[in-house]
């Protein structure tokens, strides 16, 4: 074999081992960040339109979401409320468990799974993270997935 096939097939194959790195690459780029204290979701779930009010009065809907993943890392974490036919279809969807407690004097509570959400900039939900929640590896998790938002 002449020195110029080698050379030929050398570079032949130094092109195809290029190719398949890259695109090895690209297979594990989306399969999202390793996490220890949350679950990344192998599919973002798209999260329906939904409107609530925010502890501010203020309209709260999916476009509120839309664009602003740095909702999932702001300090003044908004609690949310509504009529209870526009609460369900949206916990439905993010598969939290509500539950109404009557309490003495006529009074109630609505008691929910505690569960934190992570959204990318498309308002899908990404990760899921359940209790015991620690801030340290729940801090590094977040670091790691923010490059996936």
């Amino acid at each position: 074999m002449s020195k110029v096939r080698v050379r030929l097939l050398l570079a032949v194959a130094a092109l195809a081992a290029s190719v398949g790195g890259y695109w090895l690459a690209q297979q594990l780029d989306r399969a999202g960040p390793r996490l220890t204290s949350g679950t990344w979701l192998p599919q973002p779930k798209a999260v329906r339109d939904f409107a609530l009010t925010d502890t501010t009065g203020s309209s709260f809907t999916r476009a509120s979401l839309v664009g602003a993943p740095s909702h999932a890392f702001d300090p003044a974490f908004l609690g949310l409320t509504g009529a209870a036919r526009s609460i369900a279809p949206m916990a439905a969807d993010f598969g939290v468990a509500v539950d109404r407690v009557e309490l003495p004097g006529g009074d109630s509570t609505m008691d929910h799974s505690a569960v934190v959400f992570l959204l990318d900039a498309r308002a899908r939900v990404v990760a899921v993270f359940t209790p015991p929640f620690e801030a340290s590896p729940l801090a590094a998790d977040l670091r790691r997935a923010a490059p996936w938002l």
